[in-house]
């Protein structure tokens, strides 16, 4: 379980799902459900525009960073433990032509090395809810900002206990047994010191994600072929169980259980 693994082992593994080629087909290049509308939505929020330098936490492979930069014009430093993910995200900033405005660099989200008040917005997608220490990191994010900075976080919203089955590494990983309540995302930012903090849900980013879990699914045998990956080893679930958790997810879909939220707040 989740809770049993060292903060750093954790981090690691975290780190290394995200290089996957097959987390890629699932997740796509922006590595969380919504992709570049919800990243586009959150710019709107923030209100970035040109002269803006923003902060993207646990960047991934830079998607955030680079659809940003693209759709405002702004400036991006975008941070994260994968050096491979990292590279990935250079090569793409450079071929979007933003490489002169986005850079990459390794950093622990809950122990930031930049001075204080260097940035006019952190953004951090689908990554708050695999951090161990989740306080340490908005406390980060908070020096980070300028007075009247702004945060902007989008991350699975559970409102209910998950089952047992759901709490081991993949589902961390994958945003799932670290996800929180919508009240919950909001306290923790109240706690860190951020004020007006606004939520608005994007539950259908997760009818997207859950759709293309389906599609992985009826493919289950061509895609292992073509990753040369076990899939029921990769994923700890056989072909049945993974069917069976992805229509019990709808419901909770549904029933409002289960959705994707996006988060800011401001420093005072």
């Amino acid at each position: 379980m989740v809770d049993h693994m060292p903060p750093e082992d954790l981090k690691a593994c975290c780190a290394s799902f995200y290089e996957s080629d097959l987390v890629r087909r699932f997740l796509g290049d922006s590595f969380h459900p919504g992709g570049e509308d919800i990243t586009r939505a959150l710019g709107v929020a923030l209100g970035l525009d040109d002269g803006s330098l923003v902060l993207d936490v646990a960047c991934g492979a830079g998607a955030s960073s680079i659809a940003l930069a693209q759709e405002f014009g702004c400036s991006a430093v975008g941070v994260d433990l994968s050096e491979e993910n990292l590279e990935r995200a250079r090569g793409q900033a450079e071929k979007a032509g933003v490489d002169d405005r986005v850079q990459f660099l390794m950093m622990d989200a809950e122990e930031l090395t930049f001075e204080d008040g260097g940035f006019d917005a952190v953004v951090s997608e689908c990554a708050l809810c695999t951090f161990p220490d989740k306080p340490a990191a908005l406390s980060e994010a908070l020096r980070m900002l300028r007075p009247g900075g702004r945060i902007g976080i989008t991350d699975v919203v559970v409102e209910r206990d998950l089952p047992e089955r759901a709490q081991g590494i993949l589902f961390h990983v994958a945003c799932i047994s670290g996800a929180m309540p919508a009240r919950g995302y909001i306290d923790a930012l109240v706690d860190a010191g951020f004020v007006d903090v606004v939520h608005e849900d994007h539950g259908e980013a997760i009818t997207e994600l859950l759709d293309r879990g389906e599609r992985l699914l009826m493919g289950w045998g061509v895609v292992e072929k073509l990753y040369g990956v076990d899939l029921e080893a990769w994923l700890d679930l056989s072909q049945e169980e993974a069917k069976e958790m992805l229509a019990g997810a709808r419901k909770w879909v549904e029933s409002g259980d289960l959705s994707y939220g996006l988060f800011t707040g401001a420093r005072p």
